[in-house]
């Protein structure tokens, strides 16, 4: 069977998501042991077919009813499903063939990302048993901007200035992910007129 996965909630500043950043994690996770390397058997042992399901796992269990028979299929109660038994359980994780590790794990989180957005690492989540391990699913969550409105990849800003300015124009710093810039308010502008900064928002994720 493919292991578990797991899911990690990662906190990211607004800036972080904008350019991307690298970061470390902490996960506990299920982990082959390393002494018996995942059959709970002790070294030199090996476990046996179960006597009960002779190793599917699962028994077939007829019932009586006033309309007749029935067979259902269930987990084996000797073996718990696994198919064998485990005489000599090993030392190093009772006989589990599994153990909790604190892993820390390097990830890229690629610029652009925005809260929602979830980073599959695959291979990184709980072992299997005689299967490949599970995933590890990365949920994002950005902090809002004090001075910035995210909507979507585009980012918006309010700026005041004064009438007698919107009827003469003037020059303005506005400010930016990437720094200040100068922009020029044309003579005439209109209350909630909207200027827009080409290549000044969020970079696409990839």
């Amino acid at each position: 069977m493919k292991g578990a996965d797991i899911e990690y909630s990662l906190n990211l500043t607004f800036e972080e998501a904008i350019f991307g950043v690298e970061k470390e994690i902490t996960i506990n996770r299920h982990e082959n042991c390393e002494k018996c390397r995942g059959t709970g058997a002790e070294p030199g042992t090996s476990p046996k077919t179960c006597p009960t399901c002779h190793g599917s796992g699962q028994i077939r269990v007829q019932r009586q009813s006033p309309i007749g028979s029935f067979v259902s299929t269930t987990t084996c109660n000797t073996c718990g499903g696994k198919g064998t038994i485990v005489e000599k359980p090993c030392s190093g994780c009772s006989g589990k063939g599994k153990v909790r590790k604190t892993r820390t794990i390097k990830i890229n989180v690629p610029a652009g990302v925005d809260t929602g957005n979830v980073m599959p690492l695959r291979g990184q989540g709980e072992h299997g048993s005689n299967g490949p391990p599970g995933d590890l699913y990365i949920k994002i969550n950005v902090a809002k901007s004090k001075q910035f409105d995210r909507r979507g990849n585009d980012i918006y800003i309010e700026t005041h200035i004064s009438m007698g300015k919107a009827a003469l124009g003037v020059e303005i710093t506005v400010p930016t992910v990437d720094g200040d810039v100068k922009y020029t308010i044309p003579a005439g502008t209109q209350s909630g007129t909207m200027f827009r900064l080409k290549g000044k928002g969020i970079p696409k994720v990839h």
